[in-house]
């Protein structure tokens, strides 16, 4: 299994990459990592790809994976205030920075049949609404999310989970990189059952505003609807 790191930088081409929750945000960074690691640590399958401890070397930052980060510099889902403490911001100022964002009812719903099928529950219980109405009572926007709106900490560039392919291509444009490949890896995904591609159907009002607070600066900046 292919496993994703938390937060890219690529000295060689100064950017930055910092990782969202479930907006295709594995599926991106596999293409920019190679960027940030020395030539011989790139591998030739990304199957093979299996970092989970920091990496850290001239050409820039591969971040920790793993939930116990404590002893780790650069680790899960940093944000924006997060990295330029730890780079500084000169560094932070002059590199290209980006992130994945997703029309956030949508990523809810996504999160939601993720985190089932990570605690092994059923996702064709009966009581399947009472469960995602629990899930985004309790659900929190991380720091990483939550700043990157910012004018303080804005990206210089958003990819779309809804146009994923020509806004990954516009970045690399942009870096004048070439990307070992532009079919999109598909990860992390499958848990979502197909009776529940319209992500309406899960959603009540209460529900339905929760998000829409939560996100409110994603709905109004990338002008999403319900």
């Amino acid at each position: 299994m292919l496993k994703g790191v938390q937060v890219l930088i690529s000295h060689n081409q100064r950017f930055i990459y910092l990782k969202t929750i479930k907006t295709a945000s594995t599926s991106t960074e596999v293409l920019f990592q190679v960027f940030c690691i020395p030539p011989k640590q790139i591998p030739h399958e990304w199957e093979e790809w299996h970092a989970t401890d920091e990496v850290v070397s001239e050409y820039g930052v591969v971040g920790e994976r793993i939930n116990s980060a404590e002893n780790s510099t650069y680790f899960n889902h940093m944000s924006a205030q997060q990295v330029i403490s730890a780079v500084g911001r000169d560094l932070w100022s002059s590199y290209f920075k980006f992130a994945n964002v997703r029309n956030p009812w949508d990523k809810i719903v996504s999160h939601f049949f993720y985190y089932q099928a990570w605690t092994g529950a059923d996702n064709h219980r009966s009581d399947l609404n009472q469960a995602f109405e629990a899930f985004v009572d309790s659900y929190q926007k991380r720091p990483v999310e939550a700043l990157l709106c910012k004018k303080e900490f804005a990206m210089d560039a958003y990819i779309r989970y809804e146009n994923l392919q020509d806004d990954i291509a516009d970045v690399a444009s942009r870096l004048s990189v070439v990307l070992p490949q532009l079919n999109i890896p598909k990860l992390k995904t499958g848990q979502r059952p197909e009776d529940f591609a319209d992500y309406r159907r899960l959603y009540g009002s209460q529900e339905r505003l929760k998000v829409e607070r939560l996100y409110n600066d994603w709905i109004e900046k990338f002008g999403y609807r319900f």
